[in-house]
């Protein structure tokens, strides 16, 4: 039989002293995320950047947008 003792006691402080060093991360995590969140929608608004996406089958067809077009896509961004 195998078996495995996991300690993570040294994990715990790693992170411990981890989150001491840095303290609060919430302000710069909702500071990135947000910067994400308008490059994207950037890059709906003007079809692909720098360059524009292919236009796909389904859009050729029906001559619609690549993506991004729907209000069910949209609203994922």
């Amino acid at each position: 039989m195998i078996k495995i003792k996991v300690e993570n006691e040294k994990v715990l402080a790693l992170f411990a002293k981890i989150r001491q060093r840095t303290g609060n991360l919430e302000p710069l995590m909702a500071n990135i995320a947000g910067f994400l969140r308008r490059s994207v929608v950037k890059n709906f608004d003007a079809g692909g950047r720098p360059n524009p996406w292919p236009v796909s089958r389904r859009a050729a067809r029906d001559g619609g947008k690549a993506t991004g077009s729907s209000p069910r896509v949209r609203g994922t961004c």
